[in-house]
């Protein structure tokens, strides 16, 4: 479901995708497993003001994901003080919420913004949002004539205490398939 007026920098709508995926050793797979993709993003603006919220939750319900299949966190609003991919595991979910303020207009649109973010992985689906990691970022995103485009810095707890914190340069689109609120 996508009613986004804009992928890239969006000013108002929903969008929401479910994905089942199974692996089945009768269909000659050698590892028996299935899991379950739920996502969603609201986002509404008021003048130069958005405001976006989001939800993603990756879970293996039954079986036991191989290394290849596990489900990765990490990124601009998806545990932001990590790398891309840093921390993985059986289960992973996130909550988003974000403000964004319009700066540019015309050829090179542009805003400034934030984000919360509150999420983690775990080994059982129901324990997701249990003692969470909380993140944020600050960043600027652009839409430029080869792409959107995403300037900043994330922070945030990892699971042994420390700070995990990353300065990043993201090219390409935030909202849907294959990017980081999918």
């Amino acid at each position: 479901y996508d009613r986004l007026d804009d992928r890239y920098l969006p000013n108002k709508g929903n969008f929401a995708r479910v994905t089942l995926i199974g692996s089945a050793d009768w269909l000659g797979s050698d590892d028996d497993y299935k899991q379950l993709k739920m996502s969603g993003v609201l986002t509404r603006s008021f003048g130069r003001h958005t405001l976006l919220g989001g939800v993603s939750v990756d879970a293996t319900f039954d079986g036991v994901a191989p290394s290849y299949a596990l489900f990765g966190g990490g990124g601009l609003f998806n545990l932001s003080g990590f790398n891309l991919g840093e921390i993985s595991g059986q289960n992973f979910g996130v909550a988003v919420a974000g403000y964004q303020y319009h700066i540019l207009g015309g050829f090179v649109p542009g805003r400034i913004g934030v984000s919360l973010e509150y999420g983690g992985v775990k080994d059982d689906w129901e324990d997701l949002f249990q003692d969470g990691l909380v993140h944020g970022s600050v960043y600027a995103g652009f839409r430029t004539p080869i792409g959107p485009a995403y300037f900043g810095y994330g922070v945030g707890e990892s699971p042994s205490g420390d700070t995990a914190q990353r300065w990043f340069l993201k090219f390409g689109r935030i909202f849907g398939s294959n990017s980081v609120i999918r």
